[in-house]
């Protein structure tokens, strides 16, 4: 993710902000990097917006995800709230995808939804993922990662 948050350069794949919006109603149809012709109605990358992500809110990025990540609906949340699985997925779309319009960061927030926030991809990294469990490889890999900083602190 740092990587990747870094590099760039515009990532080729195709965002569908019209199917982001079917998913999630709440995402305009028209944030997405590349403006439609006014003409034809097509989508065009000339002339679109090369910036990918600032430097200064690199960090914050990551630390929204980290967030995201540890939500379960086994542990209640900042306000003592259990969420369901499905309030959290929406929650942390929310979340990144406000971040990303606040700050104007299309192309950011089109590489976000196809690689992370769409439902089939978070489905694979978030802990909530997994409603009626924490994951025990997920907890073991953050204490052995945890354990080596204090160690070679």
């Amino acid at each position: 993710m740092k990587k990747r948050l870094a590099d760039s350069s515009v990532n080729t794949n195709i965002y569908d902000a019209e199917y982001a919006n079917r998913e999630v109603n709440f995402i305009d149809v028209n944030f997405h990097p590349f403006p439609r012709d006014q003409s034809t109605g097509i989508r065009s990358s000339q002339n679109c917006d090369v910036r990918f992500c600032p430097r200064e809110l690199r960090e914050t990025i990551l630390e929204i995800i980290s967030y995201h990540f540890h939500l379960h609906p086994l542990l209640p949340n900042d306000n003592n709230q259990y969420l369901t699985e499905n309030d959290i997925w929406l929650l942390s779309v929310r979340e990144m995808y406000g971040f990303c319009v606040t700050n104007d960061l299309k192309n950011v927030w089109a590489y976000m939804w196809m690689n992370w926030y769409e439902k089939r991809h978070w489905m694979l990294w978030a802990r909530a993922a997994n409603p009626d469990r924490i994951g025990l490889f997920k907890t073991t890999m953050l204490i052995e990662a945890h354990w080596k900083v204090i160690k070679r602190d």
